[in-house]
């Protein structure tokens, strides 16, 4: 219900139909508009109402076609608006986010692994994982569960490692047909 902490409205002026009206006052609309809750300014056009305006000691109305109005996300947030509806993402990661990041992008490197190396779609694998501390106990069972991996363990094994590219660190993974 409420979008101030989301959106931010920008209101600019359309000098080609305020010039002609206003004359010499069409420059002081730009700040009149921004020196008013553009929220509100924004409600009421968009209810179809114009807007009401000091410029210069003087009333001003304008309507739809005399102002611009431009919807924008506030820092951190994507933001989709229609209408009345508006849907807010907050785009803001924390370490749990991350970290789950992390363990999706394992997985996708790990099944790209089982296809370079010759793997069948139904091979079950023993996994070893040297680096990525910040994984829990239950990551590595995800990670298992998802690349058909019987067993993963943390250190180091013995044959080809493979490098793990990831965003946060490096990792190795060594993964063996069982």
């Amino acid at each position: 219900e409420e979008t101030g902490g989301v959106l931010r409205f920008e209101l600019v002026p359309n000098f080609k139909t305020l010039g002609p009206r206003l004359g010499e006052d069409v420059k002081h609309v730009r700040a009149a508009l921004v020196a008013c809750d553009t929220a509100q300014l924004a409600s009421t056009l968009e209810a179809g109402n114009p807007i009401a305006l000091s410029i210069e000691g003087r009333s001003v109305e304008l309507g739809s076609d005399d102002v611009e109005l431009r919807v924008k996300a506030a820092e951190g947030f994507a933001v989709s608006r229609e209408g009345g509806e508006v849907v807010a993402l907050d785009l803001s990661l924390d370490e749990d986010l991350i970290r789950r990041g992390v363990v999706r992008d394992v997985i996708r490197q790990i099944q790209d692994l089982r296809k370079s190396t010759g793997l069948e779609l139904q091979d079950r694998i023993a996994i070893t994982l040297d680096g990525l501390e910040t994984l829990r106990e239950g990551d590595l069972s995800t990670i298992a569960g998802e690349v058909l991996g019987v067993s993963m363990l943390r250190g180091r094994a013995s044959g080809e490692a493979h490098l793990l590219e990831l965003d946060t660190e490096s990792a190795s993974v060594w993964i063996t047909r069982v």
